[in-house]
């Protein structure tokens, strides 16, 4: 058994209504869609109401290079970095250099050396921390990284681990293409940051967990590579989105919890489902699946109300948003899952820690 002390997240400064965010769109699509008051529509039926940006939106005409796109990442990711491990420490009268692994994980956007290395340079971090940088799992990555995370304490208990991940999505938007992938992402992902910091079993910050991680399991699926992902253009990240994801969720989401089930907590009939917020028709899909989950799977609603699909920190703030509600009892076990580019998924079972 391992254990999540705690999991938050932040965000950039530029924070818009959906509604402005397709007003500037707009500018660049009327040019290109004949239709445009049906692809309108679409965006509307979003399920996104806000969501946060790295610049400000008349700026984003002009991101339009790697080189303008990879300056602005590593700005934001290091100043969203430093302000949740600033917080972390305090919080948690936590010395850095009592840290062990230090993950960090983005698909969009990169460094060398990795986000990670810059941030040990701000903070006191042990000279002998290991560090893991992630890239290609998309948004996946946030449930893989707390499983990963879960292997490695198993086998060092008394140690600790911080994960980092950075999204900056809106960086990878290419305004003037117009094809419909590139469109329905447009209007779907925003930009946040997020942390957690896990502990071994033998860790004094056990007592002050929010979750126990029982365990994991990843599923990945022959011959999808095409239903999510980046093709590698001249000026930039480009977006591969497939209409099959709503189905592979249908398909593949319930035997993956129901095994997750039966091989980690077959005693008990799960309480509660964290579900990343890929987009309507994915929790739609989730909420068909278990109807009975329903008022957990409504935080992945109001994660992609508020925010947008976050690539890999979306479960992790689904997972804040429910650590902070009513829904969260000490006892209370259920599953979080993802989904990401492979095609694949990762999913675990967790359990609520006394407050």
């Amino acid at each position: 058994m391992t254990y999540i002390v705690d999991v938050r997240t932040t965000f950039p400064k530029n924070h818009y209504p959906q509604g402005q965010i397709l007003d500037e769109l707009k500018k660049f699509w009327q040019a290109n869609f004949f239709n445009y008051e049906r692809i309108l529509e679409i965006q509307k039926n979003a399920g996104v109401e806000f969501r946060s940006f790295a610049r400000p939106l008349s700026e984003y005409e002009k991101i339009n290079n790697w080189e303008i796109r990879q300056k602005i990442w590593l700005e934001q990711a290091l100043e969203l970095g430093t302000t949740l491990l600033t917080d972390l420490f305090r919080d948690f009268n936590l010395d850095p250099a009592e840290v062990s692994l230090f993950m960090s994980n983005s698909v969009t956007g990169f460094a060398v050396p990795s986000i990670e290395a810059r941030l040990m340079n701000r903070f006191a971090f042990a000279p002998s921390v290991k560090r893991v940088p992630v890239f290609g799992l998309g948004c996946l990555a946030g449930a893989a990284l707390l499983n990963r995370a879960a292997d490695y304490l198993v086998g060092h208990p008394k140690e600790v681990v911080v994960l980092l991940s950075v999204e900056l999505c809106s960086l990878c938007m290419r305004v003037q293409e117009s094809e419909m992938a590139n469109v329905v992402s447009a209007a779907l992902f925003g930009d946040g940051a997020g942390v957690v910091l896990m502990c071994g079993r033998e860790h004094p910050l056990h007592n002050r967990a929010r979750f126990r991680h029982l365990g994991g399991q990843s599923a990945f699926f022959k011959n999808t590579e095409r239903v999510m992902g980046w093709d590698i253009a001249q000026d930039g990240l480009k977006i591969v989105l497939s209409t099959e994801v709503a189905e592979v969720v249908s398909r593949e989401i319930p035997p993956l919890l129901n095994n997750l089930h039966k091989v980690f907590s077959p005693e008990l009939t799960p309480d509660f489902v964290v579900g990343h917020p890929g987009g309507p028709k994915v929790l739609q899909a989730l909420g068909e699946a278990f109807p009975h989950l329903q008022a957990s799977i409504a935080f992945s609603w109001e994660s992609l109300r508020q925010h947008g699909n976050l690539s890999s920190v979306s479960i992790w703030n689904v997972l804040e948003l429910f650590k902070s509600s009513p829904e969260f009892r000490a006892n209370r076990r259920g599953f979080f899952f993802a989904l990401g580019p492979g095609f694949c998924a990762e999913g675990g079972v967790i359990e609520c820690c006394p407050r």
